[in-house]
């Protein structure tokens, strides 16, 4: 880190004017220091996981709804899984009118709970040797993130060239990270490794016990009461006076707010933990082979990740890196209460204890934000909001699906936009279009706009608009009523965060419960209806069924952050806007402002045959011709060389003497 600085800060030394940021906010770049790098890494755990937000969305749910009720909605799983182990999680059973009915609600249903569905994304896999076309193991990596110019990675190729046979002896390729030494995914010629974002549990809510008599001053620990830490910091901004910011601080790490009970909670975090960040990435540099990186992974500090690995051998290995709490006591699902001892964190878990596999018998393995285990290594691992199972699967059944992969049929998975999904939803609107619309010219257009096969996220494709937009309507209609009390409980609860809602919702609406349905309307075919109904009003507003295509709705702009409040920037700083295939729930995860931060294939030892593109290009400079140079190959999928080419410019770095 101390070399990377001293590099930074002479180059910046070096520049004979200031980057084109610095001149539009009238600022000058200090000198690079160690701790910026460290704060570009655990920027990265508030990018990827979500400080206990989930939890306490969970909390208000179990605090607010009948057991039953919160069993079924807080699901871990539905049939769509796609774990690597195969494992299956039990469906609980529908509450009964005893316990939970609607049609005897005292009020009508409130709020909505902020029903938006997020769209996760990153997925990756590797192929044993023994099913590619060319003999050797291969890796497939998309990460998806949001976007942005400059993009957040940096291709970058590192060699260090010694005398045949030395071990220091270095060919890296992949994607750097910019502010730190680290290539993040990437080839070394022996192993090439990728991630995805495990969504494992790797923070807690810990309730506070407070005196009897009203007092906020100190707090219950196992060594009894404790004054609580006032930490004061100011916030220093540019042209304005500076903010002061005073929080409280635990034992266990800050309050960070309320429950529905008015009860302090204390955010414990791996990330607040010193030994939850360090730079074992750079070792991976000189793995050798898939057991060694995976001994790697297990010692290296970055935020909880699914860790791909293959090697030259043709082996494939999968594991999960960063560091992860040992809870003593209690799952983590839930808040708790830690002051009596018995609830606490115990270290982190040891090597033998993080689940591992190594050259499974069918030769494929597969991460996708998913749950990838069960039994007794989940419940180590905890449920930190496991994407749907659904992209999981069908990469799975892609990968099925050839005899004999190579390059670009992993690249053809990446970029598939098939909605799987969505098939169920369609029988179902065809099945409400049937019943619904009297009017039999416009059942007909309807009808023949639905008939797109395969059912595909194109740009073009109306069928996949109003597939998908009826399923979150009827979603919402679905769950509004059963979490009115939530949203009741807590203004600010998340519907969002119940990434497993699609396994409830057709649980009922293939039974039909009349207990559970919202008392505004007297069957279940009413909500379909009301539905259908909703969506062919928004397909009137914006021009009929010709124009409700999915580019309309899904144009991707990948901006400069400068652009977002000084749009008059745009045309200087941002990509021209464009509709892009993809969608939610495949492996072409895409939406206007989140993508494929890059797409790599490659086998080690063949890099020359690899594949890489991202969005955006090398350069930040946006009159440079470098600044959007691979945009173009990003957008259309296209299968450009992992390796780089002939060198058009040099930069020399020489040894200040």
């Amino acid at each position: 880190l101390e070399a990377y600085r001293r590099g930074v800060t002479a180059g910046l030394a070096d520049l004979r004017a200031r980057p084109f940021e610095y001149i539009v906010l009238r600022q000058t770049p200090r000198p690079w220091q160690v701790e910026d790098s460290v704060l570009v890494l655990a920027s990265m755990f508030q990018l990827l996981q979500d400080e206990g937000r989930r939890e306490a969305t969970l909390a208000t749910m179990r605090q607010t709804l009948p057991e039953p009720l919160f069993a079924l909605l807080a699901v871990s799983g539905t049939r769509w899984d796609a774990p690597l182990d195969g494992s299956r999680l039990p469906d609980p059973p529908l509450p009964g009118p005893g316990v939970i009915d609607l049609r005897r609600a005292a009020a009508p249903a409130v709020g909505d709970g902020r029903l938006e569905l997020p769209t996760p994304g990153s997925n990756n896999w590797a192929v044993a040797a023994f099913r590619t076309a060319g003999g050797a193991a291969l890796l497939a990596n998309d990460m998806h993130l949001p976007l942005g110019m400059p993009n957040i990675w940096f291709r970058t190729r590192l060699r260090l060239d010694e005398p045949a046979g030395d071990e220091s002896a270095l060919d890296v390729v992949g994607l750097g990270l910019p502010g730190t030494p680290v290539i993040a995914v990437g080839s070394n010629g022996h192993v090439a490794w990728g991630f995805t974002n495990a969504q494992v549990d790797t923070s807690d809510l810990v309730l506070l016990d407070l005196p009897a008599d009203g007092g906020e001053d100190r707090y219950l620990t196992p060594g009894g009461w404790r004054a609580f830490e006032v930490v004061r910091e100011r916030i220093d901004i540019a042209g304005e006076e500076s903010i002061d910011f005073e929080y409280r601080r635990t034992i266990w790490g800050p309050v960070i707010g309320r429950d529905a009970e008015g009860r302090p909670r204390a955010l414990r975090w791996v990330a607040h933990e010193p030994a939850a960040l360090n730079l074992g990435l750079l070792d991976l540099e000189q793995a050798r082979n898939v057991d060694q990186a995976i001994d790697i992974a297990h010692r290296t500090g970055i935020p909880a990740q699914n860790f791909l690995v293959v090697d030259e051998a043709g082996s494939i290995g999968w594991t999960l890196i960063g560091r992860l709490p040992r809870r003593i006591g209690f799952s983590g699902s839930l808040p708790e209460s830690w002051s009596d001892g018995s609830r606490r964190w115990q270290g982190w878990l040891a090597e033998d204890e993080v689940p591992t596999v190594v050259n499974p018998p069918e030769g494929l393995l597969w991460t996708a934000n998913n749950r990838v285990v069960g039994g007794t290594a989940l419940a180590r691992l905890g449920d930190g909001g496991y994407a749907l199972g659904a992209r999981a699967r069908q990469i799975r059944d892609d990968l099925r699906a050839v005899e004999r992969h190579d390059e670009r049929s992993l690249l053809a998975i990446q970029l598939d936009a098939r909605a799987r999904l969505l098939e169920p939803w369609r029988e179902l609107l065809l099945e409400t279009v049937a019943g619904a619309v009297s009017d039999r010219q416009a059942a007909a257009r309807l009808t023949e706009a639905l008939a797109d096969d395969p059912l595909e996220a194109r740009p073009d494709s109306v069928a996949y608009r109003l597939v998908r937009g009826f399923r979150l309507l009827v979603i919402e209609r679905v769950l509004r009523p059963l979490i009115a009390p939530c949203v009741e409980a807590d203004p600010g609860f998340r519907a969002g965060y119940l990434r497993q809602i699609e396994g409830p919702v057709w649980r009922l609406l293939d039974q039909r419960p009349l207990h559970l349905l919202d008392p505004r309307y007297a069957q279940w075919d009413e909500v379909l209806e009301e539905a259908l109904a909703d969506l062919l009003g928004q397909v009137e507003k914006r021009g009929g069924l010709a124009r409700f295509t999915w580019g309309q709705r899904n144009v991707v702009r990948v901006q400069h952050p400068f652009s977002r409040s000084l749009p008059w920037l745009s045309r200087w700083l941002d990509m021209p806007p464009v509709p892009l295939p993809g969608g939610t729930h495949m492996p072409r995860v895409q939406g206007p402002g989140t993508g494929a931060s890059e797409r790599m294939v490659v086998a080690p030892g063949h890099e020359d045959r690899g594949l890489l593109h991202m969005p955006g290009g090398q350069s930040g400079h946006p009159l440079s011709p470098f600044y959007g140079a691979g945009q173009d190959a990003w957008e259309r999928g296209e299968a450009t060389a992992l390796l780089p080419g002939p060198a058009v410019y040099r930069l020399r770095l020489e040894r200040a003497p």
